[in-house]
Formats: structure tokens, C-alpha cells, sequence
């Protein structure tokens, strides 16, 4: 069992600065037994010991001895020690002082910049929404004028469409007479063989045939005429047209085929007008889903001598050359490449082999 000495009034500590040790009188807590916690006492069988008043003591000694003695016998000492502490403290609250304005002032600093950063930030985005809300005036105009040429475009491609049936039924009913009358021409030679009125009759019948034939011409160019509704580019004796597929499905051999099949030839550019409309019409033609666009020319390339055919027509490479040398000796043919970008730097001319298949074709009329 534990003791938890209990200091009475009789303290004689006279100086803990100057004595070795000094004797405190305690009593023990309430419940405690001392003869419990000190079973053998000093002087115990001494002269003149009281056992029957050492078991009912509520009062012993106890001996207490300082540590360091010579640390508290100069109490000069201590205090200039406390006094050099209270410096010290002093001299850490003033730095601590410091430090706090230092970073009071480089919050300050921070949020001023910050500020001044969200500041060019508003004044930013109300220079983006100007722009953003010109360019969506600017894309409602285009969309209006896009709506007006899509109609137009619409409307001339019906009547192109009626005028090529007709066109084809008076063709084929010209032609029918025609081969009529050839395969009649052995039947009535004989017939006339004996008449005397043979070589009038058969000249007469050859002027027939001769007429027939030049209205077939006159139709065809009556076509041509009618296709120059449809030019995108003109210059003197030629204007330009583009036919687009909405699959790359078009070699060169069809690309050929397609403009013959319209009266027209597979076109050559020849100026950098001609170049600009060209591509601006096939941008408008993009290809649903595509941002790019690749059509046929009439333009053919010799990757070994670079040689151009027709010679001194116009040329644009991508990346301002072609491909040249034995792996590219196939390359011999030159096709348009656009991007619905206007601006952007991979598009104009590149040559590659016939066999490839692009969305369409220039073709080209002569007037």
C-alpha cells in the first residue's frame, strides 16, 4: 500500500539555497497504517523506545536532501539567469514579430497579384465573348447565303436532270433513224440500181443522213451549252465543273468516263483563278462526315523528269513538291486534295498511281 505524505504545519525548512538537507513532519492519509510501511523503525530495541506509541504515531520524519547544492547557493545566479531568459524571450517575440508582418505583407503581395491575374482574366473573356458573338453573326450570314446557293443548286440540278432525259430520248431516236436508214441503204442502192433516177435519189437520201447527223451534233452542243450553267471557273475557250461522289469510289479510267459520259473532258487547270474557285466548289461539296475532299485532274506527271502534261499548266504540290524517283515511277497521275479547312497547310496537288479511288473529278468543256 502506497503512502501520500501529508505536509502539516511544522515545516522547518529554513533555507532550501543554503542547507545540505531538512527534516518535513508528515502524517500519513487518512487509512493508512504506518506500521504497515515501516514494519522495522529506526532505533527499534533502543533505550527508551515506545513500541505502543510508534504503532499509534500520526506523525513521522521525513529526511529530504537537495540535489544540487551548489546550484541554488548563489541565488545571484539564478536570477541573472532568468533575467537572461526574459532576453531571450524578448528578443524571439521581436523576431517572431518581424516574421508575422513579413508575411502579412506577402499575403498582401499575393492576393494583389492574384487579383490583378483575375482581373486580365474578366478582361479577357469579355474580348473572347465580342469575338465569339461576331463570329456567330458572321455564321448566320454564311448560313443564309449557304441556304440561298443550296436552293439555287438544287433548282438548276432538276433542270439539268429534265434536259439530259430529253436530250437522250431525241438522241436516241436520231440515232435509230439513222442506223435505220444505213442498214436500208443496200436494199434501196440495188432497188435504184435500176431506175434512172438512181444517183438523184440516192444523193437525196445521203443530204437525209447528213442532216440527221448534224442534229445530232447540234444536240450534243446544245448539252454543252447547258452544262455552262453549271461552271464554276471559265476562261476563253474552256469552263470547269466538278462531279462528287459521296464514296471514294472514282479511278482515273472512271474519272474519264464520267466527264465523257457529260460531253465534257476530264479537266486541266491553267491559272490560279480557275485553282481557287475549283477548290472552293469542292469544299462546298465536302462529303458528309469528311474533312477532306480528293477529285481527279486531267493533269498527268512524269515522276522522273518531272515534266507536266499539257505542258505550262498550273500546278500547287502539297509541301510545294512532288513525289519524284524510281519508288514513285507509277506516280503519274495528279489529283486535288482539300480540306474544309481553307487555311489549313496539307492541300493542293499530289500525284499518285491511276488505280487510286477519290470521291470525284474536274471536268472541263470547250466552249
Amino acid at each position: 500500500m502506497k503512502i501520500l505524505p501529508l505536509l502539516v504545519l511544522s515545516y522547518s525548512l529554513t533555507s532550501c539555497f543554503c542547507e545540505d538537507e531538512a527534516v518535513l513532519h508528515c502524517s500519513p492519509k487518512p487509512g493508512c497504517q504506518i506500521s504497515q510501511c515501516d514494519p522495522i523503525p529506526s532505533g527499534w530495541g533502543g533505550l527508551g523506545f515506545n513500541i505502543e506509541k510508534h504503532l499509534h504515531a500520526k506523525e513521522f520524519p521525513i529526511t529530504c536532501k537537495t540535489t544540487n547544492i551548489a546550484k541554488f547557493q548563489n541565488p545571484y545566479g539564478l536570477l541573472s539567469a532568468v533575467s537572461r531568459n526574459a532576453l531571450d524571450i524578448s528578443h524571439i517575440r521581436s523576431k517572431l514579430k518581424a516574421l508575422e508582418s513579413t508575411v502579412n505583407e506577402n499575403k498582401t503581395k499575393d492576393y494583389e497579384s492574384e487579383n490583378s491575374g483575375y482581373v486580365d482574366l474578366s478582361n479577357k473573356f469579355e474580348e473572347l465573348s465580342g469575338k465569339i458573338e461576331d463570329i456567330q453573326k458572321l455564321t448566320a450570314h454564311q448560313s443564309q447565303a449557304i441556304n440561298y446557293i443550296l436552293h439555287t443548286l438544287i433548282d438548276h440540278t432538276t433542270k439539268m436532270k429534265n434536259l439530259k432525259r430529253k436530250t437522250a430520248e431525241q438522241s436516241s431516236k436520231t440515232t435509230d433513224i439513222i442506223d435505220e436508214n444505213t442498214n436500208q441503204l443496200p436494199r434501196i442502192r440495188k432497188e435504184y440500181e435500176k431506175d434512172s433516177n438512181y444517183s438523184e435519189d440516192f444523193a437525196e437520201l445521203r443530204a437525209t443522213n447528213k442532216m440527221l447527223k448534224q442534229q445530232l451534233e447540234d444536240q450534243k452542243k446544245t448539252l454543252r451549252w447547258n452544262l455552262r450553267d453549271k461552271c464554276i471557273s471559265k476562261i476563253e475557250h474552256a469552263c470547269y465543273f466538278t462531279v462528287v461522289h459521296s464514296r471514294t469510289q472514282v479511278n482515273y479510267k472512271t474519272a474519264v468516263e464520267i466527264c465523257k459520259d457529260r460531253g465534257a473532258d476530264i479537266g486541266v487547270i491553267r491559272d490560279n483563278d480557275s485553282y481557287t474557285e475549283i477548290m472552293n466548289d469542292l469544299r462546298f461539296k465536302m462529303p458528309r462526315g469528311t474533312f477532306y475532299n480528293d477529285v481527279w485532274t486531267g493533269l498527268g506527271f512524269n515522276p522522273f523528269t518531272g515534266e507536266i502534261t499539257p505542258a505550262n499548266s498550273f500546278t500547287e504540290w502539297i509541301n510545294e513538291k512532288p513525289y519524284m524517283g524510281v519508288l514513285t515511277r507509277d506516280y503519274t497521275n495528279v489529283f486535288l486534295h482539300v480540306n474544309r479547312n481553307p487555311a489549313h497547310w496539307k492541300q493542293g496537288m499530289r500525284n499518285v498511281k491511276p488505280n487510286e479511288h477519290f470521291y470525284g473529278v474536274v471536268c472541263e468543256i470547250k466552249l
